[in-house]
């Protein structure tokens, strides 16, 4: 419910609606879920984003996270993150590790 939902685009080659999150919605995920930024000891936060894209089955196939602001020891820090869900359905093996 923090996230707007638009249209739907074609992303990594299936169907998707982008959702994002804007500062505000970000703070309030942080509030309500205190291990959000786990590792990340923000005291200031500058900017945030989110933009996700979920395919009809309910699962991502993309997201985008840009956070800024000052750590607790006053430093400046820009975190950024890309993920890109390729390959959907298709036919690949994943070969176990040599002993």
């Amino acid at each position: 419910k923090d996230f707007k939902c638009g249209s739907k685009e074609s992303v990594n080659g299936v169907s998707a609606t982008k959702c994002t999150v804007d500062k505000a919605g970000f703070e309030k995920l942080n509030r309500e879920n205190p291990t959000f930024l786990d590792g990340l000891d923000v005291t200031t936060l500058n900017a945030a984003s989110i933009e996700v894209w979920i395919a009809e089955g309910g699962f991502p196939v993309r997201m985008r996270m840009d956070v800024a602001g000052k750590d607790e020891t006053n430093a400046d820090f820009n975190f950024k993150v890309e993920l890109d869900v390729t390959d959907i359905n298709g036919n690949f093996q994943i070969a176990p590790p040599r002993s």
